[in-house]
């Protein structure tokens, strides 16, 4: 390969087999987020808060465009690799299979798909070649913590399905020296604790991997206070009995619904109807809305009224379809996680997506189970894992309307009615909204009635006893986007650009178009 881009270790840029100079730290770090994004476009916005966060100096911008033109200048002499102006924002147009991080990405994906045992080995083997140590060593950029922690936590998850591919392709007696390392990482990681004990029984050390379920089981109920899961013990029993086949899978019934925001007021009308069409055999609900009308929330007070209608388990999964750095999950391991959680054990979970998603079809056949598919990307993505025929229901929500599910019975969200967005603004705030009722209304109609904006807002206020409404009213009309940010340091502006972000080139130059036009001049027609 005549160019690499090198983010899993020290972050290199070689092409002709030379090392490029990027600059000083910062500017690589910049690099590094173009190169993660390798053929999208980063908007300018982004790219300078995952460069310093929510507190960036006040010549940001400018440092920032110091860095680019650096950039571009180094980059300029390297065929097949440009920094390019795109719209709002900045592109690094190379082949994403130069970066390997998007290779080791496509090499897992391909592995997991693999109906051969020893060419998923083959393709894990390869994948892991191209960690060389701490993604982006070194550098400490906002935008690159936040990925370093996503990509440590899903080259553990690989790790497990390349042990899996390993010991289904007889590979086991390559694996307990790197199995002892993962555990010590990760001493009360179940499945880790399963993969040590298959293959030491496979090598013919069945008393090693007995004593290794003891100590693992001692350690569980002495810091954690809990005994092993099923699928472990069935393993630790079929071990005692030297069994050929494991047994049946103990029923799992999990509750994973989420707490939910304690002051939830309004969409009486859509809670009636979205209880009603889970509860009369309506097997698929979508509900869709834009960015901050209160989907998930909506979404987790309809799955706490229909609980009791689904005894087999609740399973709630966030797909991360609109999650800022963090890519949408892929349906392949929302399965596993799913079928895991459902009691499947590791050596009976197969590795291609349809495999998966019959195994979950064929699971759920007399189970009574609500999924709860938080924040799709898209139809396509939730397809593979909604139920089959029986008594099990899926409940979705996403930005977008489902359409290609053709099934689903869809739920529209729009900002609250006014009298609504009052309550829940003085549920949140804890205030007496009729003693500042001028006030309140004017807050009401800053926020747009979106149930995100009134949240914040009347946050701020709760955490401001000394605060009139008034008072918070005049703020906001001078300070709009400086006040509307969560205790976390979340910006509402941030929460839309995600929609923004997921657009066509097309569809975004023209909604920013339509930005310039006055509002009472903006029809469907024009």
């Amino acid at each position: 390969m005549t160019l690499e881009i090198r983010l899993l270790g020290v972050i290199e840029l070689r092409a002709a087999g030379r090392r490029v100079d990027i600059g000083p730290a910062k500017q690589r770090g910049v690099f590094a987020l173009l190169a993660s994004e390798a053929g999208g476009v980063v908007p300018t916005d982004l790219l300078e808060h995952r460069t310093w966060g929510d507190a960036p100096p006040k010549d940001a911008r400018r440092t920032l465009h110091v860095y680019l033109t650096r950039l571009r200048r180094a980059l300029s002499p390297i065929e097949g690799l440009r920094l390019e102006r795109h719209g709002g924002g900045y592109v690094l147009n190379v082949d994403a299979q130069s970066v390997d991080l998007h290779r080791y990405r496509r090499l897992g994906s391909a592995a997991r798909d693999a109906a051969d045992a020893s060419h998923a080995a083959e393709l894990w083997e390869e994948a892991f070649a191209l960690w060389r140590g701490e993604p982006f060593a070194g550098l400490d950029l906002p935008g690159l913590d936040r990925l370093r922690h996503e990509l440590r936590a899903g080259h553990d998850a690989d790790a497990l399905d390349r042990n899996d591919a390993f010991l289904r392709s007889g590979r086991h007696a390559e694996l307990p020296s790197v199995l002892s390392e993962q555990i010590e990482r990760r001493p009360h990681d179940e499945r880790l604790a399963g993969q040590f004990m298959e293959a030491a029984h496979r090598s013919g050390r069945t008393a090693e991997a007995l004593e290794h379920y003891r100590a693992f089981r001692d350690r569980l109920v002495e810091q954690l206070g809990t005994e092993p899961g099923a699928p472990l013990r069935g393993l630790h029993r079929r071990l005692l009995n030297d069994d050929a086949e494991p047994p049946p899978p103990e029923r799992i019934a999990p509750r994973q619904l989420p707490v939910g925001p304690a002051a939830f007021t309004g969409r009486t009308a859509e809670l009636a109807h979205a209880v009603a069409l889970l509860t009369s055999g309506n097997p698929i609900v979508s509900v869709d809305g834009m960015a901050g009308v209160g989907k998930t929330a909506f979404a987790v007070r309809v799955a706490r009224a229909v609980s009791d209608k689904f005894a087999d388990g609740q399973l709630f999964v966030d797909l991360r379809g609109f999650s800022g750095d963090l890519a949408p999950l892929p349906a392949h391991e929302a399965l596993g996680g799913m079928l895991r959680d459902l009691g499947v054990a590791a050596d009976r979970m197969p590795s291609p997506l349809s495999d998966r998603a019959a195994l979950l079809r064929s699971t759920l056949a007399d189970r009574r189970v609500l999924l709860v598919f938080d924040n799709a990307a898209d139809a396509a993505q939730v397809e593979p894992m909604l139920p089959g025929p029986g008594d099990s229901a899926a409940l979705i929500t996403s930005r977008r309307k489902l359409a290609d599910l053709p099934d689903a019975e869809p739920i529209t969200l729009d900002v609250l009615p006014d009298g609504q967005a009052r309550e829940l603004f003085a549920a949140v705030a804890r205030r007496d909204v009729d003693a500042e009722s001028a006030a309140t209304d004017a807050i009401v109609a800053l926020t747009g009635r979106l149930p995100l904006a009134l949240r914040l807002a009347a946050a701020r206020l709760r955490s401001r006893s000394a605060w009139t409404i008034a008072h918070l009213r005049d703020r906001l009309e001078s300070e709009r986007d400086s006040e509307f940010r969560s205790r976390a340091g979340q910006r509402l502006g941030a929460t839309f650009d995600l929609s923004l972000r997921a657009l066509g080139d097309g569809d975004r130059a023209t909604f920013l178009l339509a930005s310039l036009i006055p509002p009472h001049d903006l029809s469907a027609a024009s």
